[in-house]
């Protein structure tokens, strides 16, 4: 679940403007799961592709792409490995040096469009619901 959203309109910085162009949305949220913090996600978006955007939207990234009316034709995945710096840990409330895996999602349309990416930065163990549906 969403424990903390901040939604900012931004240029792409380093990195970025290599698949984005333009002014961006910028949603930094931190995650919960079963009452404990363990994610720090960054999700970026282009204003061309989406005009409008609130910071109350679905926790998963999937489901997120969905309520926004985005159609990923795919998804390209890429895992790394971080230490959370001092700002990561009090966000988290972890030990600084705390390893992070870190998942970087990019949905592409089918023209290879880069419509959204999610940076996901995990501190702890994520308890997975198995009720039907979620």
């Amino acid at each position: 679940e969403v424990f903390r959203a901040r939604l900012l309109s931004r240029m792409p910085e380093a990195g970025e403007a290599d698949i984005f162009t333009g002014r961006l949305h910028a949603l930094s949220r931190t995650l919960k799961s079963a009452g404990e913090r363990f994610a720090l996600e960054d999700i970026i978006l282009p204003r061309s592709v989406l005009p409008e955007m609130d910071e109350d939207q679905p926790a998963r990234f999937l489901d997120l792409l969905a309520a926004l009316g985005l159609a990923a034709d795919r998804i390209e995945d890429r895992l790394h490995a971080e230490m959370t710096s001092m700002g990561d840990s009090v966000a988290l409330s972890c030990d600084r040096h705390t390893a992070l895996l870190c998942l970087t999602r990019t949905a592409l349309s089918a023209d290879g469009r880069a419509l959204a990416r999610q940076v996901l930065r995990i501190a702890g163990p994520v308890r997975f619901s198995t009720a039907p549906g979620t």
